[in-house]
């Protein structure tokens, strides 16, 4: 789910079409990720991956403390959000929560790897939108336990239907893995 009205307009082609493709850059915490932000770590073009944070890992926590980081980084709204989290409705920029099926419930975000290509494609104007997740960064394709998190070689792609400020049933597309 994401809040499409929260993207930067200055981030947003004249077409009505936000597009980013930046390395991902994989947590598993919240706090790890505000402390990348803290430290210089993360740059514009990034994607945060916050992973693990859904119902079966940490109970579906908010993640504000991140978006709140980012707002006050002058190129804060150049780096997408990716979550099996939640958000808050505060939170701005380009911040895709709610991603399932979760990581640790094998879903595509528990797949990205440090340093992975994502694409994301969302049009404002039709509300839906795609999440590719290449997987360029390498990987012997094994499942295995890495940083707290099941994760397999194999990438996803997700399909997003947007709303503002309410959830409905999802945009019913078959989306392969």
């Amino acid at each position: 789910m994401i809040k499409s009205t929260a993207i930067d307009p200055s981030v947003v082609g004249a077409d009505g079409i936000y597009r980013m493709t930046g390395p991902a850059r994989v947590f598993i915490t919240e706090t790890a990720a505000v402390r990348a932000i803290k430290t210089n770590q993360i740059k514009p073009g990034d994607v945060l991956v916050i992973m693990c944070r859904g119902p079966l890992g940490s109970g579906m926590e908010e993640t504000y403390q991140v978006t709140s980081a980012l707002k006050h980084l002058p190129f804060g709204k150049h780096v997408a959000v990716l979550t099996d989290a939640r958000f808050s409705g505060v939170s701005t920029g380009a911040c895709i929560g709610h991603i399932s099926p979760e990581a640790l419930a094998g879903g595509p975000i528990g797949k990205l790897l440090e340093g992975d290509r994502v694409e994301i494609q969302i049009d404002r104007n039709k509300l839906e939108g795609t999440v590719n997740f290449v997987g360029d960064a390498g990987g012997d394709g094994a499942w295995r336990l890495g940083r707290g998190c099941w994760r397999h070689g194999h990438r996803g792609r997700i399909c997003l239907r947007m709303w503002i400020c309410r959830m409905t049933p999802s945009c019913g597309r078959l989306c392969s893995l």
